[in-house]
């Protein structure tokens, strides 16, 4: 993969990020706001350069963000 292409799929999946912790939005509709064509190469990459799902990704930052 050339550089421009993972420098375009990590700012794809930093604004999917974003729109995780910031909206309810379902991981679909995120995928697509993010510029992703196809559900399961978001879904790739997003573990790739996360580390996780963006369902657990979320999952985490809903967690980490309670005050109770």
């Amino acid at each position: 993969m050339s550089r421009f292409a993972e420098y375009v799929n990590l700012t794809r999946i930093r604004e999917a990020q974003r729109l995780l912790r910031e909206t309810r939005h379902s991981v679909t509709l995120v995928s697509e706001l993010a510029g992703f064509d196809n559900f399961s190469h978001f879904g790739k990459m997003f573990k790739r350069l996360s580390g996780v799902s963006p369902r657990e990704y979320r999952n985490m930052e809903r967690t980490a963000g309670r005050t109770d």
